[in-house]
C-alpha cells in the first residue's frame, strides 16, 4: 500500500485531517492517532509432497464387452431386436458391438449393463507414485511416462 502523502510504501494508518489514511515512517508525524500494521503472519507451510500411496483410477469398457453383452443377453432369453429396441438403437449396431466390431458409448454402456445387469466397465488403477519413481531410477521422464499405453 502506498502513502496518501509522498507515495512511499505505508507502514501503518493515522488520522489526517478526519480521514484515516496509509501513512510511510516520515508522513506518520502528521497524523493524530497513529498505529503501525501488524506484521504479517509467517505460516509454516508444509512442503510439496504427494500423499503416501497416489493412486489414480480410471474407468474404461472390459475388452471381451462383446461376449458379456452376448452371453448376457442369450441368458435372459432376449433376441438381438428384442434388445435393441429396448435400448433404442439399431440391431445391426447391436450386432457390431457383440461382435466387438464397435465399441459402445460410454453413456450406451451404462445402458447395456443396466438393461442386461452385467458389469462392462473396468476399473484400473494406476499407481503414480511407482511410475515416478521407476522414471527418475531411470535417469529422467520418458514419453512413456507422460503417456498412456493401452494394452489389450
Amino acid at each position: 500500500m502506498e502513502c496518501q502523502t509522498c507515495g512511499k510504501n505505508a507502514v501503518g494508518e493515522g488520522l489526517v485531517e478526519g480521514a484515516r489514511v496509509p501513512l510511510c515512517e516520515r508522513c506518520s508525524g502528521y497524523a493524530d492517532d497513529f498505529s503501525y500494521y501488524a506484521p504479517p503472519k509467517t505460516s509454516k507451510k508444509q512442503p510439496n509432497t504427494l500423499p503416501a500411496k497416489a493412486i489414480r483410477v480410471s474407468r474404461e469398457i472390459a475388452y471381451d464387452y462383446g461376449k458379456i453383452i452376448a452371453k448376457a443377453r442369450d441368458a435372459r432369453g432376449m433376441t438381438r431386436k428384442e434388445l435393441a429396441a429396448k435400448l433404442f438403437i439399431h440391431e445391426n449396431e447391436l450386432a457390431s458391438f457383440e461382435e466387438g466390431r464397435i465399441k459402445p458409448s460410454e453413456t450406451l454402456a451404462k445402458k447395456i449393463e443396466f438393461a442386461l445387469g452385467v458389469k462392462l466397465f473396468e476399473e484400473i488403477e494406476v499407481d503414480a507414485e511407482a511410475k515416478a519413481a521407476a522414471s527418475k531410477k531411470d535417469g529422467g521422464v520418458s514419453l512413456a511416462d507422460v503417456l498412456e499405453v493401452k494394452k489389450r
